[in-house]
This record gives structure tokens, C-alpha cells and sequence, in this order.
């Protein structure tokens, strides 16, 4: 992973994320439709992403 991330929810049960990978770098944009062509591509890299690591269940190890 490349970062983890834990949190509690408004009743106090812990929520633990795994951040495993880095899509891109912050950047801005020129325009409303720029930013949406890139929301679509970052949300494909994302599910390709989460499949290879689900499939290989690397990214998600058994902490419990």
C-alpha cells in the first residue's frame, strides 16, 4: 500500500483506508469539460486498478 488512512465514523467505529497507488499529481484545470474528460479517465484507471489488486489480492491483506 501506499498509504493508510483511519478515521471514525459519527457513532465511533473505525474506518481504515489503503490507499494503493497514485493515479496523478494534483493539477488544475482549464474548464469545466477538461475537468470532467478527467474525472472519467481517473475513475478507469481507479476500477482497472482496484481489479488487478482484488485479483491479486495483494493490495487487500487480511489485518483483522
Amino acid at each position: 500500500p501506499v498509504d493508510a488512512v483511519a478515521s471514525r465514523t459519527e457513532d465511533n467505529h473505525r474506518i481504515g483506508v489503503d490507499l494503493i497507488a497514485r493515479i496523478r499529481e494534483e493539477r488544475k484545470f482549464n474548464g469545466l469539460d477538461e475537468l470532467k474528460a478527467q474525472i472519467q479517465k481517473d475513475a478507469s484507471q481507479a476500477r482497472a486498478l482496484l481489479a488487478t489488486a482484488a485479483a491479486t489480492s495483494a493490495a487487500f491483506p487480511s489485518k483483522r
